[in-house]
């Protein structure tokens, strides 16, 4: 998944990672993602006091990204979390992990849900 993440970084993708954590687990987070520079912003149940999939969480990722929900790409493997971006005015894709995909192709399909 952090090569994905990688390869939208360099693809111009901003890449947000949105996460159900315990606050504790902040820095390790910052420290993985940002600090390294796979993603540009990090929103975490734990330091936001709302979890995937509310519709409350999904607000702090627009706010945090500066977008309009429309803007949004949301990709998950998690039905209840696509449903609920998909509810908030997030476009969607879903992840399958049983059908191993190569990065070019995601970033394919991320790009081409972002034009259309």
């Amino acid at each position: 998944m952090v090569e994905l993440l990688v390869a939208m970084g360099q693809a111009d993708i901003q890449v947000v990672l949105a996460t159900n954590n315990r606050a504790e687990a902040q820095e390790a987070l910052a420290t993985r993602y940002l600090d390294s520079g796979v993603a540009s912003a990090l929103v975490n149940s734990g330091m936001v006091g709302a979890a995937l999939p509310t519709p409350e969480f999904f607000a702090v990722c627009v706010e945090v990204t500066g977008c309009q929900p429309d803007q949004i790409l949301f990709v998950d493997h998690d039905v209840a979390n696509l449903v609920s971006a998909a509810s908030v005015g997030m476009r969607t894709i879903a992840l399958d992990r049983t059908r191993p995909e190569s990065v070019a192709d995601v970033i394919a399909n991320i790009q081409k849900a972002m034009l259309g």
